[in-house]
């Protein structure tokens, strides 16, 4: 039997008619993931998995798995604000697996650039103006790394990486870590996937 914590509210996710699960699902407002055939009080919880950082668990429909993000269900069903160019949701204590809908808030672009700015991680990797790099003995500044990232997310652009990579002096492997957020992950740039940001470690 499902043990409730106190104040725990949950709500049975809504499927299109033709997308529907076999089983049913349901998320509380403290982030946790039920899964029940008729009644809720039956219902097993669900562990989920971590992608990114952000807990997130899998669906299966028709024989497909969909991923869903923990964090975004527990907005979409307990926090308001979801409206206008208010499309993004951040977790106020940069926590990415508390998602209790305290914790949630929904804001534009602006406001989530300048929520990561202060992320505490992304604090402490700014301390490191350059970032040498041993295999190209080359050094970059974070002007550098955002101009190579605005290169790389231009929605426009007919560029390879090879030559980007080329054009700042640095090896292509160097390039793709910066791509992909294993290097200078605190420099964020418009258009550039949530994914791409990572803790340092």
């Amino acid at each position: 039997m499902l043990q409730n914590r106190k104040g725990e509210e949950w709500r049975t996710l809504v499927f299109e008619a033709d997308n529907a699960p076999k089983k049913k699902y349901a998320v509380s407002n403290y982030g946790r993931i039920a899964a029940f055939v008729s009644d809720l009080k039956d219902g097993r919880l669900l562990k989920g998995g971590i992608i990114g950082g952000y807990p997130s668990m899998k669906i299966r429909i028709h024989r497909k798995d969909k991923t869903h993000y923990i964090h975004k269900l527990v907005g979409e069903y307990f926090v308001d604000g979801c409206e206008g160019d208010k499309d993004r949701l951040i977790h106020l204590d940069y926590d990415k697996r508390n998602n209790h809908f305290s914790n949630l808030r929904w804001v534009n672009r602006e406001d989530y650039l300048e929520h990561q700015r202060k992320n505490p991680a992304v604090i402490k990797a700014k301390k490191k103006q350059a970032e040498y790099l041993p295999e190209v003995g080359h050094k970059l500044s974070s002007t550098d790394v955002m101009r190579i990232k605005k290169k790389i997310w231009d929605p426009s652009r007919k560029t390879r990486l090879r030559m980007i990579a080329k054009q700042f002096g640095i090896s292509e492997m160097q390039l793709y870590r910066i791509k992909s957020g294993e290097n200078w992950s605190h420099v964020r740039v418009e258009n550039e996937p949530e994914h791409t940001l990572r803790k340092n470690r």
